[in-house]
């Protein structure tokens, strides 16, 4: 990380944005934005972000010819507002992003059609996630399912993967196991596991954790073996992932009710100390492991538990 931070330093010119014309500012937001982004500065990354939407505004006629720019800048901001949990600001900009499809000044051409698409999908499935109402995202999925096979040969493999993985986290919020386990397996089964490495690592994890609660023993077991050796083969065996494993494999023997709770917060202090860690913590991108633990500690559905915090935090800002 201090490698990246160091690069783009010393490679991004000196510059004074009021001097700058319309065109460099655009490009400059582009980067600066993905560089927070990358390095997960989301405060950094929201206020450029909106600097660069912002610009949009103040040059309204410049929306239609840098349309491909405006959706990215769009996108960007979004993704900033919901790791920073800024819940209202987040529905005006989706707002904006949707409203775009309905713009007949815009010439909806087939890339910007595909652009468009999978940026409101995937915003009105984080919506969801950062409010914690899985159930009525699962909703969503009847009307996007059907969109998106008429798309699958036309949209790049990594915004399938995406989907497949919010989807599949979906209806793992929603307890609907078996549902999240058949858009886990649509990873899985992909023969190419090069693109989205993390994506095909994280969907094996989460798919023992399903067969956890559903009591499946055997394919814990089996599912196990094989995760190991594809994480080992990957070279994507981090602690939080080996825990997981360990976890599930230990639970197969456990039979007091509380030896289970007891191994539950034994994973959470774990994890909380692995949160801490900034070679591990990446990891909690995939899925949030601590609410899930403290819904089972307190004996509440994972919808309620992540909704609980998920209104505490939008509350508090």
């Amino acid at each position: 990380m201090l490698k990246i931070q160091k690069y783009f330093r010393q490679n991004i010119p000196v510059y004074d944005e009021k001097k700058l014309s319309f065109n460099e500012l655009v490009y400059l937001y582009y980067a600066l934005t993905g560089y927070y982004l990358y390095i997960r500065d989301f405060k950094k990354a929201y206020d450029y972000a909106c600097k660069w939407v912002d610009l949009f505004d103040l040059y309204k006629h410049m929306k239609i010819n840098y349309i491909e720019m405006y959706i990215k800048a769009l996108n960007v901001r979004l993704v900033a507002e919901n790791k920073l949990y800024k819940y209202h600001e987040f529905m005006q900009t989706h707002r904006k992003l949707v409203a775009l499809k309905r713009n007949k000044e815009i010439v909806h051409t087939k890339n910007i059609y595909l652009n468009l698409f999978k940026t409101i999908y995937i915003h009105e499935i984080n919506r969801h996630f950062m409010l914690g109402e899985f159930k009525s995202g699962t909703r969503v999925i009847s009307k996007l399912e059907n969109e998106l096979n008429k798309m699958i040969g036309v949209l790049d493999k990594n915004t399938i993967l995406i989907f497949y993985y919010k989807i599949g986290c979906l209806y793992f919020g929603s307890s609907n196991f078996k549902t999240a386990i058949k858009w886990l397996n649509l990873i899985i089964n992909e023969p190419d596991t090069t693109l989205r490495e993390d994506i095909h690592s994280f969907a094996r994890i989460l798919r023992l954790i399903c067969y956890f609660e559903l009591g499946d023993n055997e394919m814990i077991e089996m599912n196990i073996r094989a995760t190991y050796r594809f994480l080992l083969k990957k070279q994507g065996f981090v602690k939080y992932q080996r825990y997981i494993m360990k976890f599930l494999r230990e639970m197969q023997n456990v039979i007091s009710v509380n030896e289970v709770i007891e191994k539950f917060k034994t994973l959470k202090v774990q994890m909380e100390r692995l949160q801490k860690d900034r070679f591990e913590r990446r990891a909690f991108i995939y899925f949030d492991i601590i609410s899930y633990l403290e819904s089972k500690i307190e004996n509440k559905s994972i919808q309620d538990k992540v909704k609980e915090k998920a209104i505490n935090k939008i509350k508090s800002l």
